[in-house]
């Protein structure tokens, strides 16, 4: 076909005359405005490549990082984190070298280690308000730990981040024996337990070296133990007035008034610092174990916390009877969910859960094939590492050793049911009585984390938390002091009265000396005093009046509130020391009754006939000193008496010691400056001397001192105290050179005695 007309032809057999007339109206209309076509559009511009970052570049070559980091410190990682996003995925993703040598503080260490954990923990909200730190330290080489590696290198430090991710070759293993489905599982539970915990306040870092260095292995032992010395916990802060008054008293014959003349000051400014309990600093509470139970019901599908309380408690039971043996899935199901209440397709559940992770403070583990129970107990049935599952492993489930104190608690409370039987002799558990365990430990020495912590502690710390539906911290102490007071009856206590075996020793109160010079020898009380006895020796039935200072009580093994008492003092717990010591029963005397030596079983009695004050010289606490010393500072020689036959006496002169703390124990031990030579103890003339020559100090001759001597004893006068320091004015040469004194040192309210 052709091209189409642009005008039609007309038909043929028709006329051009007979055409239709065309429209005037068509023709006469405007042309429609033809628009133009739009413009086609430019093209876009083409994208200009990235700009290389140099400093990006230099990063992420390898050793660049580190080097840049030796140079600036190992702290400047986070400097550099900050500088781009570029910046911070080129250094995550590097192998970095940081050099830890000078490093003191080991929170600032942990906190950059896990820097990136603490970050996403905050991002999302979860960062707790305080973070406990720990470091653990591996003898057997990085080779078969999946831990960070640290190393000497040229004098230094190294440490390397961040730790391996699973171990992808073991010594003597083939890589073919290894499991990799458990193996993958293992470490998603292993990094789910540490989720966890970072977010329940607790971060922890595991060293190693590297194989076959033995100085490495020395140094990074030296730096750890450096670490664990330095280590400062935050800056405590002031207690409340009522606490003060009542430790001044307890510390000064129960008059707050008489306390703040005549005890050190230094003492009085201690008791005005709060301090902390230091098993509470270090291991979880039972307000922590609370979160976590919180925690895991949330994480789980058949739980909620009262049935995750009551897992728990039958969980620990369970380990109790099984000599503390990691729980295995025929135990758990059979023993412990259907002991807290739970159906088969539960437990189930339960121990899906555990395995995986979700159940903190429960954590799985791994065991060699063929071990044999009590699981994680010896050296033969060694857990494997995260991420090193082999055919035929054990799996089974422990408790975390931070909440292992607070799991214990948790479990005696509820199985006791009541205050008094949590330290019972005649109720028992399931295999032994509370006293035996609780007080007594079974003779052992329970440590976590690298720490040593006591049940007693623990127990009373579960009491003394405010339950549900308690206004105040009111009920809580009730329930401390009602188990402390079952301790306290005399049918527990041995006394020391007439006719008790002792042990009489006299040593030397000056530095240094030697435990060897002090010889100890089998006596019988003949009669005794307020702070004197009468003793028959047993060589040559010789009779003596010695203080008592010098007696040891002969027991087959110590009392529980001695016990106790020697537990509050390492632990710094005020409270239970003053009630124990205000007891009729061993507040007179409570250096007599032995205890085991700090390091060792507090429960088993040495040779070493360590007390109380032992244990609180050995934790540095001050307070503690002054609340045992309260009964024998009324007199300059009974006092001097116990420190010559303290075992721990040479800790207050230890070189780990800062200036302050020096000054601390002299004030608090009543020592004399430099060599600690007590003849020329400066704390002799305020001893108070037994209430002697106390009418004439408050005499009407009073008028016949100075006046600075008057305006020191008018508080004493008024308020009626009666046990003061008779020696205090004999002390001043005279008037005129006490008139001196006071002149040369200003007012009298300036005056510092």
């Amino acid at each position: 076909m052709g091209a189409s007309a642009s005008r039609r032809e007309p038909a043929p057999g028709t006329d051009a005359a007979h055409e239709p007339a065309p429209d005037v109206a068509a023709d006469t209309a405007p042309e429609p405005k033809r628009v133009a076509p739009d413009a086609a559009p430019e093209p876009a511009p083409k994208r200009a490549a990235a700009a290389t970052d140099p400093f990006r570049e230099l990063l992420g070559t390898e050793g660049n990082a580190s080097a840049l980091l030796k140079f600036a410190g190992y702290r400047t990682v986070l400097t550099l984190e900050s500088l781009s996003w570029r910046a911070r995925r080129a250094v995550r993703g590097a192998r970095l070298e940081l050099d830890v040598t000078h490093e003191k503080i080991q929170r600032r260490l942990l906190r950059i280690f896990h820097r990136v954990e603490l970050l996403n923990l905050r991002r999302q909200g979860d960062l707790p308000k305080q973070i406990v730190y720990s470091v653990t330290q591996y003898e057997d080489g990085w080779q078969t730990r999946a831990a960070g590696v640290l190393y000497e290198d040229g004098g230094r430090v190294i440490l390397l981040w961040p730790s391996p991710r699973r171990l992808h070759g073991v010594r003597g293993v083939d890589a073919s024996a290894r499991d990799e489905v458990r193996s993958i599982a293992s470490l998603a539970a292993t990094k789910r337990v540490n989720s966890s915990m970072l977010s329940l306040g607790h971060c922890s870092l595991i060293l190693s070296h590297r194989g076959g260095d033995e100085r490495g292995w020395l140094r990074c032992k030296e730096f750890l133990a450096q670490l664990q010395v330095n280590y400062k916990p935050p800056m405590a802060k002031f207690a409340d007035e009522e606490t003060v008054a009542s430790l001044v008293a307890s510390m000064s014959g129960g008059d707050e008034a008489v306390g703040t003349l005549m005890i050190p000051r230094r003492l009085v400014l201690a008791a005005r610092r709060r301090q902390d309990s230091r098993q509470r600093g270090t291991l979880a509470v039972r307000n922590e174990l609370d979160v976590a139970l919180r925690k895991a019901a949330r994480a789980s599908a058949v739980l909620d916390v009262a049935a995750a309380g009551r897992v728990l408690t039958h969980f620990w039971k369970c380990m109790s009877r099984s000599k503390w043996g990691a729980v295995t899935r025929e135990t758990f199901i059979d023993k412990v969910a259907a002991a807290a209440g739970l159906g088969t397709s539960d437990a189930l559940v339960v121990w899906d859960e555990a395995v995986n992770g979700l159940l903190v403070p429960l954590v799985p583990l791994y065991f060699p094939a063929g071990s044999k129970p009590p699981l994680g107990t010896s050296d033969e049935t060694i857990s494997r590492e995260p991420g090193d599952v082999r055919a035929g492993d054990i799996l089974a489930i422990t408790g975390h050793d931070y909440f292992w104190p607070a799991c214990t608690a948790l479990a005696i409370t509820s199985l006791a049911r009541d205050p008094s039987t949590c330290f019972s002799s005649t109720a028992y558990l399931s295999f032994c009585s509370f006293e035996q365990f609780v007080v007594r430990q079974n003779g052992y020495v329970f440590a976590g984390e690298s720490v040593v912590w006591s049940a007693a502690i623990a127990v009373l710390d579960d009491l003394g938390t405010r339950r549900d539906g308690e206004a105040n911290a009111e009920p809580g102490k009730a329930r401390v002091r009602e188990a402390v007071a079952s301790l306290l009856i005399p049918s527990r206590i041995r006394p020391l009265v007439a006719g008790a075996t002792v042990e009489y020793a006299e040593g030397d109160a000056n530095l240094p000396r030697d435990d060897d010079d002090i010889s100890w020898s089998r006596a019988t009380i003949v009669s005794r005093d307020v702070h004197l006895a009468v003793i028959r020796m047993e060589t040559n039935a010789e009779e003596k009046s010695v203080y008592l200072g010098s007696l040891r009580l002969v027991e087959d093994e110590p009392s529980a509130a001695a016990i106790l008492l020697a537990h509050a003092a390492a632990d710094h717990r005020y409270d239970i020391m003053q009630q124990i010591l205000a007891s009729d029963v061993m507040g007179n005397s409570p250096l007599s009754f032995t205890v085991g030596e700090p390091g060792k079983p507090i429960s088993l009695r040495t040779d070493a006939r360590a007390t109380a004050l032992d244990h609180a010289i050995v934790s540095r606490n001050i307070v503690g000193i002054g609340l045992l010393s309260d009964a024998y500072t009324r007199d300059q020689k009974l006092w001097q008496c116990c420190v010559a036959t303290c075992h721990s006496l040479e800790k207050i002169s230890s070189p780990q010691l800062t200036p302050k703390e020096r000054a601390d124990f002299s004030c608090a031990m009543r020592c004399g400056p430099g060599a600690y030579r007590h003849h020329m103890n400066p704390w002799t003339p305020f001893m108070v001397a037994l209430g002697r020559q106390l009418e004439m100090i408050l005499s009407p001759s009073m008028s016949t001192l100075p006046r600075f001597a008057r305006d020191l004893m008018k508080p004493i006068e008024s308020c009626g105290a009666r046990n003061c320091c008779s020696d205090l004015c004999r002390s001043f040469p005279s008037s005129g050179a006490v008139s001196k004194i006071g002149k040369t040192r200003g007012r009298t309210q300036q005056t510092n005695c």
